[in-house]
């Protein structure tokens, strides 16, 4: 058995000679299929620029023909770029080993730019409200356009766009950032309520019985999520909405999806009517709308990957795809082996589960053994993580930008063996959106040079063993920094040349279990708080420098600094690189003989969060940038 370069192991028997000569065969046939949604025909064979597909294999919406076509070993389906695909594809054939079959959308040999796999379908026909009445009542009616559906939408999968700008439902209160609608901090607190019922007497005021019947709620309630329940009857008389829900302890709520409730620009209202449904929007520009219309999600993924192996899915951008319960909205893999995600743009999806917490992601790797996430930009997916993992061996998410997701940036469950390094998190602000989560029996996991920023809490771990995080920049402008959860006691982990600090020099928060037998190393720390016990007898500390004056020392190497202006270059700029001078240059404890180098053969653990080689002067630095002399 020998180790092959990036991930996953090959077997060698003695039907070697016959596999090396069945994939010459192979490549010698591999072939190109050209796929232009706008000026394909799936009466064409598809294999040259001239006679290119319409749909790619592997759409439902494609001819039965273009769906017989058997994809092989080494075959790549090449999209036109710069074309808006409107389909969704699932993957039906397995490449083979140094053979795998290539998806790119971006290959600069067939036409310009990315091409863009499009969950949407362009609603027109707008027309402008001519009264308050056809608005509901609405004062704004003015400013209101509606148009019919082609086909009923549920609101929290309906996903709508004018061009890239973002719609959303009405509510009020009007969201803080309507990116976030879950958050509870822009909600009315609940007075009196009940399991599936909400009395409010100043705002639950119109006569009518049927006032808010058919509106929704984002209703905030035990365990700590908010729920989206809809309105099912209303009594004027006791001010009080009936609702399709089953909660515990609510505390907020907002209501969505009213007329009474568009505000302002960018808020829009489902209405069914006689068997219909009807869209009122407040567009961003008006003139636009009424030339290009507005999108509304219809598909729940771009690319789907089950039961397949060496695969290639690059270049891509997908976006606008709206997924229910678990599942992704850009690219899912499910049961694949050696899978390879790389450098796509996934924006723009959704995720409609009204129900709890919403685990559906940018990018989901669901059961999956040697998958490769690499380098993509997974940006501005609402309700959703951004990468997920659950479970998995052998996976690596490697340098890619997740950026303002709804929930969980990157989120590893149930995973071993497996990285996530080199990624760069930040703007994530939603419910329960933790930068990086490791959580429910994760084991051989390393966390190493990544960048977190603008972030709630930049890393949480629970119930995992033998997690590695080195060299990362965890920092977040709200909380903790990093999050040891409740469950079961922490075992084994190792935090080495970190920088680990949130708002008034918060650092790591433990609840409830002990932390027992972890090693903490050369890194800057806020502080460690919480209701946990953590020890110096049970676990490992050594030349950590803490900014909390309150923070007492587990161990003589180990030190306070009381001004951050002493360590970094320029933190109020966020520039954390150490300053010449700086108690943490050439302070840290060596421990190269602590880095899992054996688990991960493959990641250079002798260099800085920048690149550089670890020591620059006579000793190590504490923290994860190495201070270069002179600079």
């Amino acid at each position: 058995m020998i180790a092959i370069g990036r991930i996953g192991l090959i077997l060698l028997s003695s039907c070697l000679l016959p596999a090396t000569a069945l994939m010459a065969d192979a490549a010698a046939s591999t072939r190109t299929f050209y796929v232009d949604f706008e000026g394909g025909s799936d009466d064409n064979g598809g294999l040259s620029p001239q006679a290119a597909l319409k749909h790619c294999p592997g759409d439902p919406a494609a001819a039965a023909k273009v769906n017989e076509i058997p994809l092989q070993p080494g075959d790549t389906v090449l999209f036109k770029g710069g074309v808006t695909y409107r389909g969704s594809i699932v993957v039906n054939s397995s490449g083979a080993e140094e053979s795998p079959i290539t998806f790119d959308g971006n290959s600069g040999r067939y036409g310009q730019g990315r091409a863009v796999i499009d969950g949407s379908e362009i609603v027109s026909g707008w027309q402008a409200c001519k009264s308050a009445e056809e608005a509901g009542g609405n004062p704004n009616w003015k400013n209101i356009y509606w148009a019919w559906l082609s086909a009923p939408v549920a609101p929290f999968s309906s996903n709508m766009y004018q061009g890239e700008k973002m719609c959303w439902l009405a509510q009020d209160p009007n969201p803080r950032d309507p990116f976030y609608q879950d958050r509870s901090d822009g909600h009315r607190k609940i007075v009196q309520a009940t399991a599936n019922t909400i009395t409010d007497p100043q705002v639950f005021t119109q006569p009518e019985a049927d006032a808010w019947v058919g509106a929704w709620l984002i209703v905030y309630a035990d365990p700590n999520y908010a729920y989206f329940v809809k309105v099912t009857a209303y009594d004027p008389a006791a001010h009080r909405v009936t609702h399709s829900g089953n909660l515990t302890n609510p505390t907020s709520y907002a209501v969505l999806n009213s007329l009474r409730c568009l505000h302002t620009a960018g808020e829009y209202v489902l209405r069914d009517e006689q068997g219909r449904q009807r869209v009122f929007l407040w567009p961003h520009a008006a003139e636009e709308l009424l030339k290009t219309g507005a999108s509304v999600s219809r598909r729940g993924t771009g690319f789907i990957v089950a039961g397949r192996r060496h695969v290639v899915i690059q270049g891509f951008t997908i976006q606008k795809f709206c997924a229910d319960e678990q599942a992704a909205m850009g690219v899912q893999v499910s049961k694949g082996e050696f899978i390879t995600v790389r450098d796509n743009d996934v924006r723009f999806g959704n995720h409609g589960r009204t129900g709890g917490v919403a685990h559906g992601a940018g990018i989901g790797v669901y059961d999956g053994r040697d998958v490769l996430v690499e380098n993509n930009r997974v940006c501005e997916n609402r309700r959703c993580c951004g990468i997920l993992v659950h479970p998995a061996k052998r996976c690596v998410v490697r340098g890619n930008l997740v950026r303002k997701s709804g929930y969980v940036g990157i989120w590893l469950m149930r995973t071993a063996q497996s990285q996530v390094v080199g990624n760069t998190v930040t703007d994530n602000h939603g419910v329960h959106s933790n930068a990086i989560s490791i959580y429910v029996d994760c084991a051989d996991i390393l966390i190493a040079g990544n960048r977190v920023s603008h972030a709630d809490r930049p890393l949480t771990l629970q119930d995992s063993d033998n997690v590695f995080v080195i060299n990362n920049s965890l920092v977040s402008d709200t909380t903790l920094a990093v999050g040891l959860w409740s469950g079961r006691p922490h075992r084994n982990l190792l935090f080495l040349n970190n920088l680990i600090l949130g708002p008034a020099n918060q650092g790591i928060y433990a609840v409830n279990k002990v932390v027992t037998g972890c090693t903490f190393e050369n890194n800057i720390i806020g502080s460690f708080f919480g209701e946990a016990a953590i020890e110096g007898k049970t676990n490992k500390f050594r030349n950590n420098i803490y900014l909390d004056p309150r923070q007492g020392l587990f161990d003589a190497s180990e030190k306070k600094v009381a001004d951050d202006k002493d360590l970094f270059v320029a933190s109020e700029k966020e520039d954390y690189h150490l300053k010449a001078g700086s108690p943490a240059v050439d302070a840290g404890a060596d421990v190269s003989g602590l880095y899992p180098k054996a688990a991960f053969p493959d990641y250079d653990f002798d260099k800085d969060l920048d690149g550089r080689p670890r020591m620059q002067g006579p000793a190590v630095d504490i923290g994860p940038y190495e201070h270069v002399p002179g600079k």
